[in-house]
């Protein structure tokens, strides 16, 4: 889903606010966060020992007939293709991560992380399927 608009009522008129604007990608399970999108300064970049917070928010979806305020076989098309969640899977309310970006230098004994965000080993499974205690092959080194 690109974009979902819903029609609502404003001093007895409707109009359109856009609520999703995304990629159309699916679900993504990480992201690199590299701008403050909320800073008063025209420096954007993140600063360290900041507290940053944020929240994902599910939201179902139906849009049975696509309504259009310019089409009159349309009027009666879904106006609200949009409804956002309110609470949490365990029925909770939805709390908001908190998340500090810091140097890592000094946190496990000064190990430095020989990676960059997204890097991952390339695996080769050999047949069926496995658990952790069993063997594992992976690919050979290359360079990224």
């Amino acid at each position: 889903i690109g974009e979902l608009v819903n029609w609502t009522k404003v001093d007895g008129r409707l109009q359109s606010q856009v609520m999703v604007s995304g990629e159309n990608k699916g679900i993504r399970h990480s992201f690199l966060i590299t701008e403050d999108k909320f800073s008063a300064n025209n420096d954007k970049r993140i600063v360290n020992n900041k507290k940053y917070y944020y929240i994902a928010i599910a939201y179902a979806y139906n849009n049975f007939k696509p309504y259009n305020n310019q089409d009159a076989t349309k009027l009666d098309g879904q106006k609200e293709p949009y409804l956002a969640s309110r609470k949490v899977g365990g029925g909770g309310s939805i709390e908001p991560v908190v998340a500090i970006p810091h140097m890592t230098n000094s946190e496990q004994n000064g190990t430095l992380v020989q990676s960059s965000y997204g890097m991952s080993p390339e695996i080769i499974r050999l047949e069926g399927t496995t658990t952790l205690l069993k063997h594992l092959c992976t690919k050979p080194t290359t360079d990224r």
